[in-house]
């Protein structure tokens, strides 16, 4: 894609975006995808691999819901991003009797749930249930894939009241995410980005779509030819946010720090362009 072609797509973007509010009408789907019923509570776990290219750079990847007392999976084969081009290709949904085997105190994790196969272990320095590791099958080769339970919590959630991210015990800290967590769950509250491509390398503007970057650090990390619309960024750094050919949009709070001339603020409402 040549830079002239991006250009065109951040002008068309930019229209779009004052026309509608910068809300677009996709949205990714929810781990499990839209056509899987939802199965159990805090019983279900939840795996997404990393996005990988399927042509034209544009990412798709593997999202499993696991029953964890039902010993049942469900998988959705999707897009990883919202694009603004109604161009999502359909995958059929498929389910699975599995059963889950869960190591010693929980730190390893393994299932095979028709073909493919997973197994992964605990995130060290998390104190919730947050598992890393590899999905296999014939049909999809290897990919990075992290699971977590439903009820995952992260150790730092954010304050509004100081404006920092505090854990149980009231310390200050930044969670260590997997980009493909916070995609599949829309969670990053909290999350240290130095270094991290937060579109995962995918430069075919696309764009995140609500997630909560309340709290989070996000000196160092990348956006380049993709967006964030209707983020959370109360709390956020976004100085040092290494964003290019990019919109962002968001809800902000007087903890927000952003770069003077690529930001405005106006009644909490944010929006970022360059």
């Amino acid at each position: 894609m040549t830079l002239a072609t991006h250009s065109r797509s951040l002008l068309f973007l930019g229209a779009a975006c004052a026309a509608l509010g910068c809300t677009p009408g996709n949205s990714t789907p929810a781990p499990g995808g839209a056509d899987v019923p939802p199965i159990g509570d805090v019983d279900t776990l939840h795996c997404a691999t990393a996005a990988w290219d399927a042509g034209d750079l544009r990412p798709v990847s593997l999202e499993l819901t696991v029953d964890l007392i039902g010993a049942s999976a469900a998988l959705t084969y999707d897009r990883a991003h919202v694009y603004q081009e109604d161009d999502w290709t359909d995958f059929a949904s498929r389910a699975w009797d599995t059963a889950v085997t869960l190591g010693a105190e929980d730190e390893t994790l393994s299932f095979a749930a028709g073909e493919v196969t997973v197994f992964a272990e605990r995130l060290v320095g998390l104190a919730g249930d947050l598992w890393t590791g590899s999905l296999s099958s014939e049909e999809f080769g290897e990919r990075d894939v992290v699971c977590w339970r439903d009820d995952f919590v992260a150790d730092f959630t954010y304050d509004p009241e100081s404006g920092d991210c505090l854990n149980a015990k009231g310390s200050v800290g930044l969670n260590s995410l997997p980009m493909a967590y916070v995609r599949a769950s829309g969670d990053g509250q909290c999350g240290a980005f130095g270094g991290m491509s937060l579109n995962e390398g995918f430069t075919a503007d696309p764009v995140l779509q609500g997630t909560d970057f309340r709290g989070a650090d996000l000196a160092g990390a990348g956006l380049i030819f993709a967006h964030i619309f209707d983020g959370r960024f109360q709390g956020a750094n976004l100085i040092g946010l290494e964003f290019g050919y990019a919109l962002i949009t968001g809800t902000s709070d007087a903890y927000t720090t952003w770069p003077a001339g690529n930001c405005t603020v106006d009644d909490g409402a944010l929006s970022c362009a360059r």
